[in-house]
């Protein structure tokens, strides 16, 4: 089991799937991408304001 699917996550599963192992990843977002995902709206919007 791998939980928080941000970049080291996915990177973990590839790794473990491509060992041969069964595995799942759970992230708490509604969508992958860890902090990328969570924070992306105030990266964006800081790129505006400069």
């Amino acid at each position: 089991m791998v939980t928080r699917a941000g970049f080291s996550g996915l990177y973990t599963l590839y790794r473990l799937r491509e060992a041969g192992l069964r595995t799942r990843a759970y992230e708490a977002s509604a969508d992958v991408g860890g902090v990328w995902y969570i924070y992306w709206i105030f990266i964006v919007i800081g790129q505006f304001r400069s």
